[in-house]
């Protein structure tokens, strides 16, 4: 299981290490999804529920998938460009 503080300080890292300062790391209260990237807030947030829940190895793979949304940029889905980053 994952310690909340500790994904939020991967998730400030990998931020810092491949984004901009304008985004933001956020945990959210979803039961069916892992993580989600929010392009208007500029947010990458993981589910609180399942955070807790999944390995860390889980929960690093779920914040690394979200960064790699924020570089692809909104529309990239799960194509080329997002699959090269």
């Amino acid at each position: 299981m994952a310690e909340l503080q500790r994904v939020r300080v991967w998730a400030d890292a990998l931020i810092k290490l491949h984004l901009d300062a304008s985004w933001h790391f956020a945990f959210d209260n979803a039961r069916t999804r892992a993580g989600l990237t929010n392009f208007s807030k500029r947010q990458i947030s993981v589910s609180r529920h399942l955070a807790v829940r999944w390995s860390d190895d889980d929960v690093h793979q779920t914040l690394l998938h979200e960064v790699a949304h924020a570089m692809a940029g909104p529309g990239a889905g799960h194509g080329p460009v997002w699959q090269r980053i």
